[in-house]
């Protein structure tokens, strides 16, 4: 749902169920809703895993793209009402995909696309970034690794992995499932990393933290732990902390971003990607 469905839905409350209702509540806690408007996101769906979510009346030239991939869950680490409601609709489009086979994308979105390569080819002509003033890729747990691997294909100023993990390749070759001949994220292909890599953990999840570093070693990434979480979810306790929109904020260049509190660097003189 969009904030503004999840808000409607509060008019009809004798009609729902006390699940539902407690359901309700508790997304509104994630995201900032009390004593605010519901931001102004429209659901485009373009594929049923990939959504793009929209304010119409403002024009894409005046806004900037995230392309974001969910992890295992098909989700960035909560509900969507609460990622959008951090997330300010005048400055803003998402575009959201989900891999319902766990494969981390390396073979596309079934019915979409085949491959990797191939979505990165779908997302460009379905969502015509170059529209934007400039474009951010970002994922959570599973698809944390796929916004670096999209950087390297498409033109964008950053790319932030929250909670990035690595494809088991040996378990996958066990059970006999695809795997694709070569992966992105190699020596091969770091020289072609122009553009900011960041990866994001809980400074007390060991295993995020291998990760993180392990992936500094094959690109220029730079780890950024965040303080007073320690679970594997970064973005949900961010927003159970009232963090992530600030967070999102510095992630994205966007107003009232502050890079001192998050660790990440000021943005470039000039987009990567322009309009113009």
């Amino acid at each position: 749902m969009t904030p503004i469905e999840l808000m409607a839905m509060f008019a009809r409350q004798a009609e729902l169920s006390v699940p539902v209702r407690e359901r309700q509540h508790k997304i509104t806690h994630m995201g900032p809703f009390a004593g605010s408007k519901p931001e102004g996101f429209q659901r485009m769906a373009i594929h049923p895993d990939v959504t793009l979510y929209r304010d119409p009346k403002i024009g894409t030239a005046r806004k900037k793209l995230i392309v974001a991939f969910c992890g295992a869950r098909n989700r960035l680490d909560m509900p969507m009402p609460a990622v959008l409601q951090s997330l300010p609709a005048r400055e803003v489009d998402i575009v959201v995909l989900r891999d319902r086979t766990r494969q981390h994308y390396l073979n596309g979105i079934g019915g979409y696309a085949p491959d990797f390569q191939e979505l990165a080819a779908a997302i460009a002509r379905d969502v015509r970034p170059q529209k934007y003033s400039d474009v951010y890729a970002y994922g959570t747990s599973m698809g944390g690794f796929a916004a670096i691997r999209f950087g390297l294909l498409s033109p964008v100023r950053r790319a932030v992995a929250m909670g990035g993990s690595f494809p088991g390749y040996v378990r996958r070759l066990i059970d006999r499932r695809p795997v694709p001949g070569f992966d992105l994220l190699c020596d091969c292909m770091a020289s072609r990393a122009k553009f900011e890599i960041v990866a994001v953990y809980g400074e007390g999840s060991e295993a995020d933290r291998r990760n993180s570093e392990w992936l500094a070693r094959i690109c220029p990434a730079r780890p950024v732990a965040v303080p007073e979480v320690s679970i594997h979810n970064v973005a949900h306790s961010l927003a159970l902390s009232g963090r992530l929109p600030a967070f999102f904020a510095t992630t994205f260049d966007l107003e009232g971003a502050d890079p001192a509190r998050f660790g990440l660097s000021h943005p470039p003189a000039r987009p990567i990607v322009s309009a113009a």
